[in-house]
């Protein structure tokens, strides 16, 4: 491809090109530009380098960007990238184009000591570059307003304010400790999604929930598609959830709505107050994740593992853990309990546990069972041994992910 120049963007007329190219695949209405232009404006972590390009003959035909996150498992805070703005022209398609910027975004992201790449995307496509289906992504949850009662509003509910952030900023995080896996949103992210109104690709308003002005919750809604959408919640209880319902029935008529549509987490105690109205839960989507190293990640996460292997009949185990991933083999060195020491095995050969490097993710963040991998993919094994240890390190779990920027 002798023709074809790879890059990041270095000039107002490439970055006016580059939206151009994003209009036209993805249409003038998605607005998929706009994000682009918030992000550059307004993520302290975003800029130019943060967008791939491919030039052919200086024609910017191809691109995708890197957006910083921050996530965390179990308290363990993980360095992750999420792939966005996959786009190709039309006519520069199938020819392999979207291969070498994936391994440009992989060079980047490894030198940057990322553990995670995640990605929206389109079904299917990514498994080709590694990525698996993981996380809970576009979670919906619909009733129609004839089904909420008219609650009365118990509690003062008003718009957010900035000087709100620090407060939600906590029921946020408080809201989040019961996920296995979650983002973490910092000030800078708070302020930005504040300023700008929007939350990713969704433009809201925000409100807080008061008992005698202390404020109890806060939550986020969107209108779209002459829908009402609660796009974001703090955990609530009965009664603050019947206000909330109260106040969005009635948002929801004055603008001539019938029907709201709830994209929190099925494990709120929102979701549930929902569904026993009759509310009708979705088969939702998944966000799409691989490992970017995981001997590095296993080695960030070794207090972690130490405090599930202390928490279990493990607690004083001595054993030598060989976890055949098939591209590589990984030891842990397990002391009596504690992780000694976890490295590169020399060679791959390791029939006691066996897991597709691909699906790894699955069993990382307790979406599965190794049980169930190993009745899913025929190249997911491990020994009676060894079964209950890997749910031990590895336990199942629910996870969430609230936008990051």
């Amino acid at each position: 491809m002798d023709d074809y120049a790879l890059s990041t963007i270095n000039s107002e007329k490439e970055w006016e090109e580059y939206l151009q190219l994003l209009r036209t695949v993805f249409g003038e209405h998605e607005g998929v530009d706009n994000i682009v232009k918030r992000l550059k404006e307004n993520h302290p972590k975003f800029t130019w380098n943060n967008i791939f390009i491919v030039k052919h003959k200086e024609k910017i035909v191809a691109t995708l960007n890197l957006i910083p996150q921050t996530w965390s498992i179990n308290d363990i805070s993980i360095k992750v990238a999420e792939m966005g703005m996959v786009a190709t022209l039309p006519e520069y398609r199938k020819l392999g184009i979207q291969r070498l910027l994936n391994k440009e975004y992989d060079k980047k992201i490894f030198k940057e000591n990322y553990d995670l790449s995640a990605i929206e995307g389109i079904p299917y496509f990514y498994r080709q570059f590694g990525y698996e289906y993981t996380l809970p992504l576009d979670v919906e949850t619909r009733i129609s307003l004839n089904k909420i009662p008219d609650y009365k509003e118990e509690f003062q509910i008003r718009q957010f304010q900035e000087k709100d952030i620090l407060k939600a900023s906590k029921l946020l995080q408080k809201t989040q400790k019961k996920y296995l896996i979650h983002s973490i949103r910092d000030n800078d992210i708070w302020k930005m999604q504040y300023k700008t109104g929007w939350q990713a690709d969704w433009p809201f308003e925000g409100y807080v929930v008061e008992d005698q002005r202390e404020t109890i919750a806060y939550f986020r809604i969107s209108i779209k598609e002459n829908k009402l959408f609660l796009i974001e919640i703090s955990e609530t209880n009965q009664p603050v959830a019947e206000s909330i319902l109260g106040f969005l029935k009635k948002h929801a008529k004055k603008h001539g709505l019938t029907e709201i549509i709830s994209r929190i987490s099925n494990d709120e105690p929102f979701s549930n107050t929902l569904k026993t109205l009759g509310a009708e839960p979705n088969r939702p989507y998944a966000w799409q994740i691989k490992v970017i190293d995981h001997l590095s990640l296993l080695k960030k996460m070794q207090p972690l593992l130490e405090l599930r292997l202390e928490a279990s009949e493990y607690r004083n185990l001595s054993d030598k853990i060989k976890i055949n991933l098939y591209k590589k083999c990984i030891q842990l060195d397990i002391k009596e309990g504690k992780l000694n020491q976890t490295l590169l095995c020399e060679g791959l050969r390791s029939d006691e546990i066996r897991i597709n490097y691909d699906v790894f993710p699955q069993l990382l963040s307790g979406t599965k069972k190794i049980e169930e991998l190993c009745t899913i993919y025929k190249d997911v094994s491990v020994t009676p041994k060894y079964l209950k240890l890997i749910d031990t390190l590895f336990p199942n779990g629910v996870s969430f992910i609230n936008a990051c920027y």
